[in-house]
């Protein structure tokens, strides 16, 4: 009895130092994280739609549609006009998050992903410039190659690239209700 109650206190003192310490780290690197978040999202930004400057548009009436539940951000942007809309459709793995960039009259300029928990070598592909180009000069809403569209799907990630063609579409749906 004895020994249990010296191997449960030894465990409980391992556990608080190692707490202790993971929140001591976290305290100490969470400014550059941060820092580091805000410059990725800066770099995809201007690769979605290159513009002088960006201002973030309120989502309250997009949020009650179902349609529009992916949506994570929108930014109207200056110099050349137009939105860029960040969503986050379910991949294999989970979300995708990636920003499009339409142009003033709807036209797709730019994707960029941000962030996605794809399969290396598979799903991870949809990062690729030769997959998301595909979208570049389109304004009407996709569909994968399988689903009788014009999107070529990535060989064995079909479900990724099913989940990226439909966050493009929904940037597009959402360009249609924000800017006309």
């Amino acid at each position: 009895m004895r020994e249990g109650i010296k191997l449960a206190l030894t465990l409980m003192i391992i556990c608080a130092v190692a707490g202790i310490s993971l929140s001591f780290v976290n305290n100490l690197t969470h400014d550059r994280i941060v820092e580091q978040q805000e410059e990725g999202l800066a770099r995809s930004l201007k690769v979605a739609l290159p513009a002088a400057k960006y201002e973030k548009v309120g989502l309250l009436s997009l949020k009650e549609d179902p349609q529009f539940e992916s949506v994570e951000a929108i930014w109207r942007a200056g110099e050349p006009s137009g939105l860029v809309v960040q969503v986050a459709p379910v991949g294999y793995n989970g979300n995708i998050i990636c920003l499009v960039g339409l142009d003033s009259n709807g036209t797709i300029r730019g994707v960029a992903v941000n962030q996605h928990t794809e399969t290396p070598g598979l799903g991870a592909r949809v990062v690729e410039d030769s997959f998301l180009q595909q979208f570049q000069g389109k304004g009407e809403r996709q569909a994968v190659v399988k689903d009788g569209g014009q999107i070529q799907a990535i060989s064995g990630a079909t479900i990724s690239s099913r989940a990226l063609t439909a966050g493009v579409n929904t940037a597009l749906a959402v360009f249609e209700e924000v800017w006309r």
